[in-house]
């Protein structure tokens, strides 16, 4: 072969080269991880998905580092770090929603989308530990974040040795002292549930009415209407399932403090509802904001307007359009009634009976706001200062004035978090933005 020749071969090798690497340089980036990536990896065994392009993100250390955590751990946990691509358009409540229905499985979900953290479990509560873990961790990072929540979330289901606790020494204690109170205190206890019972009712002929009057509304809801985009009609189908899930809930109560999964919910698909309606007219999607004080059924309250309910204290009441109105105009709205002590009363005078309905309606409002909200009435020392629902069930952080469920409530069926179709979080409740 000539000199020519093998220059002439040697130079069109070095451009088949060139043009090659070009080629690749050139080639366009792998599409945005999505949910449907983190579901599949978490369904096949993966109990950490880190996204190549989450950001913020964590290590492969860390995620080794969680995952030997949960692995001595007797309770699956599925955790995803996404990018803010993922949401598209939609907000962390429903894309965690989103995770769980397509991995599932039961156990415990923990999302980092973007700069959002949401968490909740299908059968116990755990979305006040998210918050607690976000708000004491996040400015460490989101592998703190995370890794906090997996520890405290795993003592409230194991107890601190990490295997599941032993029922009977509680059977026994609570039989020992069932059988003492049975022998002494045998009529007491027998008035005692008797008036539970009528309480229960009266609360029961409340939460039916509400769940019966959202249902009507959801049920005329077409998830085919043109109006309505993928982001429409995903809020359209989660009022849907907010409306199953409530009725569920409803139908399961057997203590008052039960109704406080049945408003979660109720209130998650009202906002759901809103937003649907909203895009129908051609308007903005509304903010999550606190259900109207006057009457929950209402829906998201629109403003904050100086109020004294009752002539309590005055402070700052939200409320929706229609009775932001009447107060203005010096009028009084109709408030939600509800029977208390043989009479109709607004429901913030109808006592502890219905601090669990109120409670869940407001649950993604967080406890500060709560206790400010029902300053002055009946309800006053249950949502604050160390109250019954203060920092505890219910409780949960926001994500522009809503999110993730908590206090039982949830997003899907099977109770815990995600059962009985409330927010809450917010939620909505449990987590926050980094």
């Amino acid at each position: 072969m000539s000199l020519t020749s093998r220059l002439t071969r040697g130079i069109l090798a070095l451009l088949i080269g060139t043009f090659a690497i070009l080629a690749l340089t050139a080639a366009p980036a792998s599409a945005d991880t999505t949910v449907s990536d983190a579901a599949t990896a978490l369904r096949q065994g993966a109990s950490v998905f880190v996204a190549p392009d989450a950001d913020p993100t964590i290590t492969s250390s860390e995620a080794d580092a969680l995952r030997g955590r949960m692995s001595a751990i007797q309770h699956p946990y599925f955790v995803a770090v996404l990018p803010a691509s993922a949401m598209a358009g939609g907000d962390p409540v429903a894309i965690l929603r989103q995770l769980r229905q397509e991995v599932g499985l039961e156990g415990t979900y923990a999302l980092v989308v973007g700069k959002s953290f949401r968490a909740g479990d299908t059968t116990v509560q755990v979305s006040d530990l998210a918050t607690a873990a976000f708000r004491e961790h996040s400015s460490e990072g989101v592998f703190a974040v995370l890794d906090a929540f997996i520890a405290s979330s795993a003592l409230r289901m194991t107890g601190s040795s990490g295997e599941p606790k032993n029922p009977l020494p509680g059977i026994l204690f609570f039989t020992a002292a069932a059988a003492a109170l049975v022998g002494g205190l045998f009529y007491v206890s027998r008035k005692k549930k008797a008036a539970a019972r009528v309480e229960l009712a009266a609360l029961r002929q409340v939460i039916d009415e509400d769940v019966t009057e959202f249902g009507e509304e959801a049920a005329a809801i077409d998830l085919n209407d043109p109006r309505l985009d993928d982001t429409g009609r995903v809020h359209a189908q989660h009022a849907l399932d907010s409306y199953e899930g409530a009725k569920m809930s409803a139908d399961a109560m057997a203590i008052p403090d039960d109704a406080t999964m049945v408003t979660q919910a109720l209130e998650d698909g009202r906002y759901s509802l809103a937003c649907v309606k909203a895009q129908m007219a051609g308007q903005a999607l509304p903010d999550r904001r606190p259900p109207c004080f006057v009457d929950p059924r209402h829906g998201p309250s629109a403003e904050d307007i100086m109020w004294a309910p009752d002539g309590g204290a005055q402070r700052a009441i939200p409320v929706c359009l229609a009775c932001s109105t009447m107060l203005q105009n010096g009028q009084s709205p109709i408030p939600r009634e509800v029977m208390a002590n043989g009479q109709r009363v607004p429901y913030w005078r109808g006592g502890a009976t219905y601090a669990p309905y109120a409670g869940g309606y407001y649950a993604s409002s967080g406890a500060d706001l709560m206790s400010m909200i029902f300053m002055g009435t009946m309800m006053g020392h249950m949502f604050g200062g160390g109250g019954m629902w203060a920092g505890g069930q219910g409780m949960g952080g926001q994500d522009n004035g809503g999110g993730f469920d908590g206090g039982g409530g949830g997003i899907f069926g099977g109770g815990g978090d995600f059962g009985g179709g409330g927010f809450g979080g917010g939620d909505f409740g449990g987590g926050g933005d980094f």
